[in-house]
């Protein structure tokens, strides 16, 4: 299982960076002053990070009060710059791999819709025809 998520981040890696390059080019040319299509607007990257890094101080601040008191509270900046770290990217990976799932399923749902497989709201409901077409 280890290596399948390894191996999916290796192979995704290519579209993430494409999308964060895109999204710069997309808030340059907006900056411009070019007209972007509005299915190309993205929240400013500015905004993005400050509001990851205004996250980030409540998460500091609860490693903070975990381990100020415990048996390695000599080790506590060391380990709340570390944890901060560790959070960030672990959360960027997640992020990463499920925004990725996202459009892989969003693609496969739109295929399926052009070849007329539709598909129902709730489990067992997907469709079956008509009367007509089942006798």
């Amino acid at each position: 299982m280890t290596v399948a998520a390894i191996w999916t981040l290796v192979k995704i890696i290519g579209p993430i960076i494409k999308g964060i390059k895109d999204s710069l080019a997309s808030s340059q040319a907006r900056k411009s002053g070019e007209t972007v299509p509005l299915t190309e607007r993205d929240i400013p990257f500015n905004i993005v990070m400050g509001v990851i890094l205004a996250c980030m101080v409540p998460t500091g601040l609860l490693l903070y009060l975990f381990v100020q008191n415990s048996e390695i509270s000599h080790h506590t900046t060391t380990l709340v710059i570390l944890s901060v770290v560790f959070v960030l990217v672990t959360g960027l990976v997640v992020a990463a791999v499920c925004g990725y799932m996202a459009g892989l399923i969003e693609c496969v749902e739109f295929a399926d819709f052009g070849r007329g497989h539709h598909r129902g709201v709730g489990l067992g409901t997907a469709h079956q025809g008509s009367d007509r077409e089942r006798a």
